[in-house]
């Protein structure tokens, strides 16, 4: 839904709701804008090819999920320069 706050559990309100941030721009502030800011856009920051594809997959859309889905998120695999550093499936596999 465009224009949640990232701020929405339920009985909280923002304190200035005008200023709440969107997920979308929250996902951004930790991504494309912290690139800029740190200067390394031209290799990070985006899913772009070129770039070095570092990434983490979670099992539920966070620009959509509901409060308490997202705050349950779970992190189902991370890559790092495109290789895969965590699967949930194959730490799981490795345990049985």
């Amino acid at each position: 839904m465009p224009g949640r706050s990232v701020f929405r559990r339920r009985g909280i309100q923002p304190i200035i709701p005008g200023q709440a941030l969107t997920a979308r721009r929250a996902l951004e502030g930790y991504t494309s804008h912290a690139a800029r800011a740190a200067g390394v856009w031209d290799i990070s920051g985006s899913i772009t090819v070129g770039k070095r594809a570092d990434f983490t997959v979670f099992d539920v859309d966070p620009l959509a999920a509901a409060p308490d889905d997202l705050a349950a998120a779970r992190v189902l695999a991370t890559f790092v320069d495109g290789q895969a550093q965590h699967s949930a499936a194959r730490r799981t596999s490795q345990l049985s």
